[in-house]
């Protein structure tokens, strides 16, 4: 049995939401404009990659290679 354990909260990257919410006027104009199910953005999925890259372990700080 582990005696250290390590918890990770990873979010989501960037939505389409959150770049609306950045561009709104109002909260009406975000909500009124926002999507249900919004995609990522190209900044969102670059965000995700580099999470999955480190979450793979090969580019963990503690792990000390880092796979190209």
């Amino acid at each position: 049995m582990p005696t250290n354990m390590q918890l990770s909260i990873i979010r989501h990257g960037e939505s389409a939401n959150n770049q609306l919410a950045v561009s709104s006027a109002t909260y009406d104009d975000f909500l009124a404009q926002r999507s249900p199910d919004p995609l990522l953005t190209e900044r969102g999925v670059r965000q995700a990659e580099i999470v999955a890259r480190h979450v793979d372990g090969a580019n963990h700080p503690e792990n000390g290679e880092v796979k190209q």
